[in-house]
């Protein structure tokens, strides 16, 4: 092989090997950019808000109450952060769901809700559930709050995916009355 065409195969081979990073750049912008190769990808708040894909607090919460009254821990599990801590009456930590459904004392579905005064952090918000309000007590007019049977704190933080804005179970703190 003579010395030109050491030089024309050299040449050859950086282009090639220059085309071939250039390809290979492209298909990885190409991936990365897609949300259904790459699911950590999200939509700014902005662009969900626009598209109207949010629910408020409020609405989460009322879903979380019915699941509550038909004591449907599956669907329970899906409102849970991966931080998730239940504290118990005796103010006992735990990651059990277990736990919390078997303290809860469903007699009725008389309940109130009430939102909680926010927290320093926009996206935490808290709420308390009157459970199993005693109407007797409604009726003479005394506070339900403190005629309930039990309080049932629930702190929801917010999340951003892809597709929602809206909010999961931080933290629920069960007392009895």
């Amino acid at each position: 092989m003579g010395k030109k065409e050491k030089h024309i195969d050299k040449i050859t081979w950086i282009i090639v090997s220059l085309v071939i990073l250039f390809f290979l750049i492209v298909i990885g912008i190409m991936l990365k950019s897609n949300p259904e190769v790459n699911p950590t990808k999200t939509k700014s708040e902005e662009e969900l808000i626009k598209e109207e894909k949010t629910k408020t607090s409020l609405e989460v919460m009322n879903e979380i109450i019915e699941i509550l009254k038909n004591e449907d821990k599956v669907e329970l599990k899906g409102y849970l952060s991966n931080s998730f801590l239940y504290y118990d009456n005796e103010n006992n930590k735990s990651k059990s769901l277990d736990g919390f459904l078997r303290d809860l004392n469903i007699l009725s579905s008389s309940y109130e809700i009430e939102r909680r005064g926010d927290t320093s952090q926009d996206d935490v918000v808290t709420y308390r559930i009157y459970w199993n309000v005693i109407e007797q007590n409604k009726d003479l007019g005394r506070a339900s709050q403190y005629y309930c049977l039990q309080k049932i704190t629930i702190i929801l933080k917010k999340i951003v995916t892809q597709d929602i804005i809206t909010y999961e179970i931080d933290k629920i703190i069960l007392k009895d009355n």
